[in-house]
């Protein structure tokens, strides 16, 4: 999914977030490999209108979003692969574009969800443990969990929060010491360091010996993620939804995002656009007669 926003810092540029690296490219080279380009081959000859509209359509999308910037909110690893099917096979068509869904995030807002975690076998109290020698830690247990996770939401207004939940208890991680999250990050920005995942990740964690990489993931539903945690006899560990404004801020700083920090929506349902991978399956040089 690709986010085009026309208030986003690096104007005339595009910001690619991949798993690996961040790449700054043109966003009329990127369009030509983010645009869905369907196989027109299949389905129509070359010369018919149809196909010239498609080609012509392509240019005026391009020509549109030249002047905007381009945020990819979910596919890092489709969009980095892309990159390495390109450069591996640069004389196949069919490896130099990419399907993308293109969404103006002015006219269509994105929803962002959070990515809880689960460490089996680990108890709410372990964690609330280490938390509590750099941030405020309130126990919650008996307080319905609807109103414990309205807590959080409240929290999480004022900086970075986290919400611990076992079979047995609650507790709410907030008010985080700034200088101990500086400290374990001194080479990230403030923005960055205020991130919830990036308190869970560099700071809570460590303390307790896990890592991030080991946690069950549930996306969304932070109830599904308590009975999980309870299935398995451990902790969830309920992080807030994160600000689009903060996801744009650090990407536009060069940086990425902790890992598993977005869970964005809307997403296209699988399948709902499909293409041929032959090797000029995408190649739309004939639609306009200029081959």
């Amino acid at each position: 999914m690709a986010l085009p926003n026309a208030s986003a810092c690096c104007n005339s540029r595009t910001i690619t977030r991949t798993a690996s690296h961040n790449r700054l490219l043109s966003l009329g080279s990127w369009i030509r490999a983010a645009v869905t380009v369907l196989s027109t081959r299949t389905m129509l000859p070359l010369s018919s209108l149809p196909c010239r509209a498609l080609a012509s359509s392509v240019r005026l999308i391009s020509s549109q979003v030249s002047a905007r910037s381009a945020l990819i909110a979910d596919g890092h690893h489709r969009y980095a692969a892309y990159q390495q099917l390109r450069e591996r096979h640069p004389d196949q068509p069919a490896w130099a574009y990419g399907l993308a869904l293109l969404v103006d995030s002015d006219s269509f807002p994105p929803r962002l969800d959070a990515i809880h975690r689960v460490f089996d076998g680990v108890p709410a109290e372990r964690l609330a443990g280490a938390a509590a020698s750099w941030a405020r830690v309130d126990d919650l247990t008996g307080l319905p969990f609807d109103a414990s996770v309205s807590r959080l939401a409240d929290a999480a207004r004022r900086g970075a929060a986290l919400l611990l939940v076992d079979a047995r208890s609650r507790f709410l991680v907030r008010e985080v010491d700034r200088t101990a999250v500086a400290a374990a990050l001194p080479d990230r920005s403030a923005r960055w360091r205020s991130l919830p995942t990036a308190v869970l990740g560099h700071l809570l964690l460590p303390a307790c010996g896990l890592r991030d990489e080991d946690a069950r993931l549930v996306h969304d539903s932070a109830a599904e993620a308590v009975d999980l945690a309870c299935a398995h006899q451990g902790c969830a560990v309920l992080l807030p939804p994160p600000r689009i404004d903060d996801v744009y801020a650090v990407v536009a700083d060069g940086e990425r995002t902790p890992r598993k920090t977005t869970s964005f929506g809307p997403k296209p349902r699988t399948g709902l656009v499909l293409r041929l991978l032959g090797n000029d399956s995408t190649d739309l040089s004939d639609c306009d007669g200029k081959r």
